[in-house]
């Protein structure tokens, strides 16, 4: 975050005031998603200010709201903007634009074909619905396994069943 903020700095008025995004928006918009998440997870503050949720929800939004004009080439930087927007979703509770960014995720999966990243979104999916749904988190939680599988990524697998067993000690 040392480095972050001060290119955030440098850079994030312009971004606020732009109506659509390039790549070097993204990325900037990633590092400032990356340096609030950070902050709240090491527990340097305990939420986002008001302020920065207003400016969270403006960027999320907006960036969710370009997807389908974004060039397929770019959906990859945009896919990362919205996994790192996901902790700042985390960090306000905000569980309606963590379900906007999911869809978004989904979305941007099937257009690019990519299905790499499909685990770990179906691991945000059960934390969406762990608190409300039981039943779909855990279909959501086995759908993940199936495609860490699928991969052959056997470390995955590990991490998601640890995962899945910390949030049912939290949630149930």
């Amino acid at each position: 975050t040392l480095y972050g903020d001060s290119i955030l700095d440098e850079n994030l008025e312009g971004i606020l005031n732009k109506d659509s995004f390039v790549t070097k928006d993204f990325l900037t918009i990633r590092l400032y998603f990356l340096c609030k998440g950070l902050k709240y997870f090491k527990q340097e503050q305990e939420l986002v200010t008001d302020d920065e949720q207003s400016v969270i929800k403006n960027l999320l939004t907006r960036v969710c709201n370009q997807i389908e004009q974004v060039e397929v080439g770019e959906l990859f930087f945009v896919r990362d903007v919205l996994f790192a927007g996901l902790g700042c979703c985390e960090s306000m509770n905000d569980l309606e634009l963590f379900k906007m960014v999911v869809e978004k995720l989904n979305w941007i999966t099937e257009k690019t074909r990519d299905f790499q990243k499909k685990p770990i979104i179906s691991m945000v999916e059960w934390k969406y619905y762990i608190q409300m749904d039981y039943e779909t988190a855990k279909q959501k939680y086995e759908e993940a396994k199936m495609m860490a599988r699928m991969f052959g990524n056997e470390k995955l697998l590990v991490s998601l069943d640890n995962e899945w067993a910390e949030d049912l000690e939290r949630y149930r």
